[in-house]
């Protein structure tokens, strides 16, 4: 509530972005992948704001660089790419680095087909989980 003169007005409560009416939530997340995946397939008619991504990844590929890119659909607009570093040559399986990524969006990502992990380079093995809203 807020006075104004001699008068109450009531102020509308907050609401978080994904609370807003005709908005519905999305947490999702796919683990422990090698191989390209779709993590969420929009809702017809709606797109989707991302407002945060998370990835966990480990090249196994001790001569070259992965490469990982997040996109709107098969074909679609490149969104994110990831860099995942090689631990070079002589690096047991077991002592290869986990490469951890974390971005939240003050402009959210839009999606209108669906988000999809890529792997162009590297031997990799992935988790990811994105939030956001379909509107």
């Amino acid at each position: 509530m807020k006075l104004s003169g001699d008068s109450i007005v009531q102020l509308p409560p907050v609401q978080r972005p994904s609370q807003s009416p005709g908005r519905t939530h999305v947490n999702k997340i796919v683990a422990a992948q090698s191989s390209s995946q779709t993590i969420h397939t929009v809702t017809a008619g709606k797109i989707l704001y991302v407002m945060g991504i998370s990835v966990n990844a480990i090249n196994t590929n001790i001569s070259a660089n992965g490469d990982l890119r997040i996109r709107d659909g098969v074909s679609g607009t490149e969104k994110v790419p990831f860099l995942i570093p090689t631990a070079g040559l002589g690096t047991l399986l077991a002592a290869q680095p986990l490469q951890t990524s974390a971005m939240n969006f003050q402009e959210p990502l839009q999606f209108s087909t669906s988000v999809r992990a890529e792997v162009i380079t590297g031997t990799l093995v992935f988790s990811i989980s994105i939030s956001g809203y379909e509107e």
